[in-house]
């Protein structure tokens, strides 16, 4: 078999025979795990929805099941370059490169970084620069958005960050700014369209909303594309334009602080995003000193609703998120800490979580969610003038929180993304202001109800890998 790299985003293949064609289809076909979660739900609706509506949804959804990586054109079979080290494991192959890759050009400080880089970030960045396609998990609050500006320094070429939400993104612009100066760094996206400038941050989702030939035409002048928290974007928006508005970046590397997906397109996603070159795992970091040290109180709960359902979304409703004994201890808890100067971070999934806990809570705190001003909240948090927040998925990933001693979570599900985005990405960060060096994280168990007893003890699982946990055993 032989891989020719034609373009950053396509690698033909040339296969000796038909059963290398099928090993290789079989090895590059997966399933969608929400297209299959989809499936499950209407054929639970069909009662409601009829039988004939039922089943013509099934056959479109079905048709989407399985989706293959292994793409066929006028000249023949096709995969994407991110893949070249996952075939190379299981195929014999030979391997031809015809990308032109531009000479690094030293860009230098506009300002210098008032630390220096810890060895893991120049482990990290050693690996990245000897693989012109590939991507690191850098557990959160180690350090990820310095070995971006170190990519950018090191490279000096015109770069292409890009981001999951706009508070991230103004945090890499503000910083690139500090580092490089104004005149070199510019924002797309936030009502900002700074092209032209040699480093653009940008809002993931702008970039997949570009659709004009002259902005199309300014961005062929990006030769790296460095995408933060990539596994965050919603799959076609990422595929977008990481592989059309950008698709001719020759250099493209991925950092974020787990890989994973939850809807089954891992193997979509490394075929975008390349070979893992290194891991710095959240355990080591802690051993190092590099993060804040994490422990873990359960609340053994039971929910007192008898509502029942099938469909996952109303049980959270119901037995978690409008669970008011649930509401009553987040407020003693957190009045409780706040008078020991003990700041609070409270996770929550809907607004009406914030809604209940506002009639119990007896301490002030802000609500950060989207619309809201998250980086004047984050900043302000940080600075002591706020000792309690309430957040949603607005801030539940990126948003540097780093004096918190306790996070509250009170977001329900089981995906591991989800709470090591969330509450233990929240809690890492080690703060020299305050002397921070641990923090508590608090999670409730609905342990009356099987499903969500059973997703608790999901997330508990990623806890004990992490730090010891205490159980607390209520009604």
């Amino acid at each position: 078999m032989i891989l020719t790299i034609e373009t950053p985003i396509k690698m033909r293949i040339d296969f000796e025979n038909h059963q290398e064609l099928q090993a290789v289809k079989e090895a590059l076909t997966y399933k969608n795990t929400s297209i299959q979660y989809q499936i499950k739900i209407t054929k639970e609706s069909a009662i409601k929805y009829g039988k004939a509506w039922a089943a013509n949804k099934l056959a479109e959804l079905e048709q989407k099941l399985y989706e293959t990586l292994l793409f066929v054109d006028n000249e023949g079979y096709y995969t994407r370059p991110g893949l070249l080290k996952y075939l190379q494991k299981r195929f014999n192959c030979s391997v031809k490169n015809n990308i032109v890759y531009p000479e690094f050009k030293l860009l230098p400080w506009h300002t210098v970084p008032e630390y220096e880089p810890h060895n893991a970030q120049l482990n990290a960045l050693k690996r990245l620069l000897s693989d012109f396609h590939s991507h690191i998990e850098f557990a959160t609050g180690t350090g990820k958005t310095f070995i971006i500006e170190l990519l950018i320094k090191n490279t000096g070429l015109p770069t292409v960050v890009s981001t999951p939400s706009t508070s991230i993104a103004r945090q890499i612009y503000e910083e690139c700014q500090a580092l490089f100066g104004n005149s070199k760094v510019g924002l797309f996206g936030d009502t900002k369209r700074e092209l032209g400038k040699h480093i653009l941050i940008a809002v993931g989702k702008s970039l997949a909303m570009v659709n004009t030939p002259k902005e199309i035409e300014e961005f062929k002048k990006y030769q790296v594309l460095i995408s933060d928290e990539s596994h965050t974007l919603p799959a076609e928006q990422f595929e977008k334009f990481c592989h059309g508005l950008l698709a001719h970046c020759p250099y493209r590397w991925f950092v974020s602080g787990t890989q994973e997906r939850s809807d089954g397109t891992d193997l979509k996603l490394l075929s975008i995003i390349g070979p893992q070159v290194y891991a710095y795992p959240i355990q080591k970091a802690i051993e190092d000193g590099v993060l804040a040290k994490l422990s873990f109180l359960i609340f053994n709960i039971k929910s007192h609703s008898f509502f029942e359902s099938n469909n996952i979304v109303r049980l959270n409703q119901e037995h978690i998120y409008k669970n008011e004994k649930i509401a009553q201890i987040i407020s003693e808890i957190s009045q409780q800490a706040v008078a020991e100067n003990m700041p609070v971070l409270i996770l929550i999934d809907e607004h009406i979580q914030e809604e209940i806990l506002s009639k119990y809570m007896k301490i002030d705190y802000v609500y950060a969610r989207s619309g809201a001003n998250n980086s004047k909240i984050c900043k302000d948090f940080n600075d002591g003038k706020i000792m309690c927040v309430v957040g949603n998925s607005a801030v539940s990933t990126g948003t540097n929180f780093k004096p918190v001693r306790i996070t509250i979570n009170w977001q329900a599900g089981k995906s591991a993304v989800k709470v090591k985005q969330g509450p233990i990405g929240r809690s890492t960060r080690i703060d020299k202001r305050t002397g921070k060096t641990e923090c508590k994280v608090i999670d409730f168990r609905i342990k009356n109800v099987p499903i969500l007893r059973r997703h608790s003890d999901e997330r508990i699982s990623i806890y004990k890998e992490i730090g010891e946990v205490i159980y607390a055993d209520l009604d």
